[in-house]
């Protein structure tokens, strides 16, 4: 819904709105303290992050064994189909 004001009712409008004690202004930015991240040449970090990416991700890394029954599972879903269509 679009509402359209003149200069004065603008005006009017706005000088009610100071009057009632509302300041128009921006709000103050504020900046977080910088937080470094990861360090990709320690070891350490890298192993501590490929760690918890594996516990974050459902079933851990995907081994040459899981992309295996992965690509059997595609593959039979895929016939599946096939035979209804």
């Amino acid at each position: 819904m679009v509402i359209a004001f003149s200069m004065t009712q603008f005006q009017a409008f706005k000088n009610a709105v100071i009057e009632g004690g509302v300041e128009l202004s921006e709000p103050e930015e504020v900046v977080p303290d910088y937080e470094p991240g990861i360090d990709y040449d320690d070891e350490y970090e890298l192993a501590d992050l490929r760690e918890r990416q594996a516990r974050a991700t459902r079933g851990g890394p995907i081994t040459a064994e899981k992309r295996k029954t992965l690509t059997i599972r595609k593959k039979l879903a895929a016939s599946r189909i096939k035979e209804y269509l």
